[in-house]
């Protein structure tokens, strides 16, 4: 389990070299009951037109090697917004995750 300030360290990581429109967090860490195994949850909202798969393996890439597991989304605000609407997990991501990071 990590603890809250490794969070943030990663969050900021993510912010400073990535420079993305927002991240969110969801999941166990975003409602504050993650366990020993529990992964981190994180929504990376980009508006700078860049490829989101590469996008989301040079974020990856960045936490190599690691001890802890990452599930990484990337979608641009466009997407993220067809999403929310038409996908309840999606949805469930902005009503119950954190926005932790705004550019």
């Amino acid at each position: 389990m990590l603890s809250k300030k490794r969070i943030e360290r990663i969050i900021n990581i993510i912010s400073n070299k990535f420079n993305p429109k927002n991240i969110w967090l969801f999941g166990s860490y975003a409602r504050g009951n993650p366990t020993e195994d529990s992964d981190v949850d994180i929504l990376i909202v980009d508006d700078q037109n860049r490829d989101k798969r590469q996008l989301n393996i040079d974020i990856q890439s960045e936490f190599f090697p690691r001890d802890f597991s990452m599930d990484l989304l990337v979608v641009d605000e466009k997407e993220l917004e067809y999403k929310k609407n038409n996908f309840i997990f999606w949805k469930e991501i902005i009503e119950n995750g954190k926005q932790v990071y705004v550019r």
